[in-house]
């Protein structure tokens, strides 16, 4: 994978979490992995949206995941130091060798500079299935030009995070 920035967009329960979940997964013996939400039983390390933009050293060739990224990039925050620094860190990511998703219920909640360097867009449908869901991908450097649509199954990452943890903005 090369550097770039992804989010997935759904309504509650359409699978956002657990795919993200599923991509720690499948890069764990690949990239380290860096959350802002806890994992079980996927080696990770634990990381604030805040902590991100302090560049540790350690966040190199990596996954980054975030969860709920609404909450620390806000659109309505976009003055607050906090959300500056999100988005000084996401222009440096290719220099880290960084692949970043991020999840939201609404892409325009989320604050201008995140949204502006996103290239994927993964709109994200449950079914009748809990842990199904449709997921059709876009770019959106192309005029949100469809790339492609699949069904994936989550259900074997069910326990793999806490369905009911609160994502926090972790201020100093």
């Amino acid at each position: 994978m090369r550097p770039s920035i992804s989010c997935i967009v759904g309504d509650f329960g359409s699978g956002k979490t657990l795919f993200m979940t599923y991509l720690a997964y499948m890069n764990q013996n690949y990239r380290k992995v860096f959350a802002n939400y806890h994992l079980n039983d996927i080696p990770y390390t634990y990381i604030s949206i805040n902590d991100l933009a302090k560049f540790p050293d350690e966040l190199r060739n990596a996954i980054v995941l975030i969860d709920e990224g609404h909450v620390g990039a806000n659109a309505y925050d976009v003055f607050k130091k906090d959300v500056r620094n999100i988005a000084q860190f996401i222009t440096q990511i290719r220099k880290r060798n960084i692949v970043m998703f991020w999840s939201t219920q609404r892409f325009r909640r989320v604050a201008l500079p995140l949204r502006e360097l996103t290239k994927y867009f993964y709109e994200m449908h449950p079914t009748e299935y809990d842990g199904v869901s449709h997921v059709k991908i876009f770019d959106i450097d192309n005029n949100y030009e469809f790339i492609k649509e699949f069904i994936f199954d989550g259900r074997k990452m069910f326990g793999k995070y806490d369905t009911e943890e609160i994502i926090l903005n972790k201020t100093e």
